[in-house]
């Protein structure tokens, strides 16, 4: 054979290669970590995905979303996901709630979800590259903002920039190692009119209280599992779709 007819050979073999590889998904190479942040529309407010294993995802948001009735109120979680499908109704659970930390843990019984954004670990200093993350008057996609640090007095994070309405119970995370490393909380209404974040250490305290990252199971629900199982939903950015989570 020619060397031009081997050359001809090894292109048509390349462009066979090239169409019968389908391309990867949308975000399937490295999952943004911001897709940890979930959606909950029923109680107004956001959450974030921060352990998720076979058939069982915590999630940890602030406790203002379940005030007086509200923490009876049936529950619906969005999840992305990058493979849009059908909704499910699984258990979903509020397993604990802290009023004065303003912190809540959530378990819904489905996963493992596509991406998961863990407490950075006791000790650890977070970086400077923080994003504010969670869905601002229940819009879509998700508001990521930068965010920058100015304090921590005793159980606040203050930063420069104020989260909006929806944004609470959303994540601080640090983009360069993937940790959450505050919660939403609101801002101030007088004064310098800063972010307030739940901090770190609050955080890790909540949680050491749940027995949640110790290697011990999480508690019982303090709410019963709702009897036909709450719906939750996925969504691919920018348009909503229902979906499974991958796995």
């Amino acid at each position: 054979m020619s060397l031009q007819k081997h050359l001809l050979a090894a292109v048509l073999w390349l462009i066979t290669l090239a169409i019968s590889s389908p391309l990867p998904a949308q975000g399937t190479a490295a999952t943004s970590i911001t897709n940890a942040v979930v959606r909950i529309p029923s109680h107004g407010a956001s959450a974030t995905v921060i352990s998720t294993e076979k058939g069982k995802t915590l999630l940890l948001g602030c406790g203002h979303a379940y005030q007086g009735q509200d923490r009876f109120k049936h529950m619906t979680v969005d999840v992305p996901c990058s493979n849009p499908g059908p909704g499910k109704r699984v258990g979903v659970s509020l397993l604990a709630v802290d009023y004065e930390a303003d912190l809540s843990l959530v378990q819904l019984n489905d996963g493992p979800m596509e991406a998961c954004a863990p407490v950075g670990p006791g000790g650890y200093v977070p970086s400077h590259s923080l994003l504010s993350v969670g869905f601002d008057e229940m819009r879509l996609p998700a508001t990521a903002k930068s965010a920058t640090v100015v304090s921590t007095m005793g159980s606040i994070t203050f930063t420069r920039e104020r989260p909006w309405h929806g944004r609470s119970g959303g994540a601080l995370l640090d983009t360069e190692r993937g940790y959450l490393v505050g919660v939403v909380s609101g801002y101030e209404v007088i004064g310098r009119r800063r972010g307030m974040y739940v901090s770190h250490q609050t955080i890790l305290e909540f949680l050491a209280r749940q027995h949640v990252g110790q290697g011990r199971t999480a508690p019982q629900p303090h709410t019963a599992p709702q009897p036909s199982g709450a719906p939750y939903s996925g969504f691919s950015t920018p348009l909503p779709y229902l979906c499974p989570p991958s796995g």
